[in-house]
């Protein structure tokens, strides 16, 4: 694949590294993921608190899994986006 697109899943996963191994597994070199998710609970809105993956905690465990921030990406008002490469 070409691009991976990891939106409102993240929060939800209890193996996040197992999560970044399937998406190196599944990307061509110089693919791309696309991780998209909340920025926080907003009153419980989104996740509950404890399960809120931050921007920065999320780009770590990609860039740990291989890949390389490339840049963020507008998501909305209660959401981040960024984009990583698959390290050739």
């Amino acid at each position: 694949m070409d691009v991976v697109l990891i939106v409102n899943t993240l929060f939800q996963v209890e193996d996040k590294n197992g999560l970044v191994e399937e998406a190196w597994r599944v990307v061509a070199p110089g693919g791309r993921a696309v991780v998209i998710d909340w920025k926080d609970s907003f009153d419980n809105m989104g996740p509950h608190p404890s399960h809120v993956v931050s921007k920065d905690t999320a780009r770590s465990l990609f860039e740990r899994g291989g890949f390389t921030y490339i840049d963020d990406v507008p998501a909305g008002d209660f959401h981040y986006g960024v984009i990583l490469r698959k390290k050739n």
